[in-house]
């Protein structure tokens, strides 16, 4: 038989803190595994008016109308930020343009007025002694 060998102390010792680690993890590990096994026993059931939102996303159309009206917003926010950056330009050009039919209306006036007035059979001259007779 093989003489049986003493260990060093220092190799006994550090046996004993290497086991007492081991232990300490397997401890450890351990709770943290009754710990997540606690808190799955523990998970809240979704709440009913989130199942039925999500019935009625999937099932029933929502997303369609929320894709929708998501587009229509989108169209009148655009829209209100094109009005606010070409609201002055187009009010200066309808300015100008109603000044210019204001003009154009005005010669058309005198043109038709000077020749509704120079007709001949229609012209007369008013003597002074027909100004005291009217």
């Amino acid at each position: 038989m093989a003489p049986l060998r003493r260990s060093n102390p220092l190799q006994q010792s550090l046996r004993r803190i290497h086991k007492s680690f081991r232990d300490g993890a397997n401890t450890a590990a351990n709770a943290i595994r009754l710990e997540a096994e606690a808190n799955i026993r523990r998970i809240r059931h979704v709440p009913r008016r989130m199942r039925v939102l999500r019935k009625i996303y999937h099932e029933y159309g929502l997303k369609h109308i929320l894709l929708i009206t998501v587009l229509i917003i989108y169209q009148f926010i655009g829209a209100a930020i094109f009005y606010l950056c070409e609201a002055t330009h187009d009010e200066s050009r309808e300015m100008f343009w109603k000044e210019n039919v204001k003009q154009n209306r005005s010669r058309l006036i005198d043109i038709i007025v000077t020749s509704m007035f120079n007709n001949s059979e229609y012209l007369f001259f008013v003597t002074a002694n027909q100004t005291i007779q009217v």
